[in-house]
């Protein structure tokens, strides 16, 4: 059981109610892939094949859903 008196902040989403497919889209599809190519120092392209083939292989799984992957 969750002790609520301890729990500072709840963040829920329900798939559009706070943040739309659009953020979802340029978070993944842009955002991420432009930062790891900078970090990378890859071009833009090779960053967002890369990316969307680790996406790929981990869809279906818990993983997909985590940021930390």
């Amino acid at each position: 059981m969750v002790d609520w008196n301890h729990i500072e902040s709840i963040f829920l989403d329900l798939d559009g109610t706070l943040l739309d497919l659009r953020f979802d889209n340029y978070f993944w599809v842009e955002f991420i892939p432009e930062h790891y190519a900078q970090h990378n120092q890859l071009v833009p392209e090779k960053a967002r094949a890369e990316i969307l083939a680790r996406m790929r292989a981990l869809r279906g799984t818990l993983d997909w859903y985590c940021t930390d992957f």
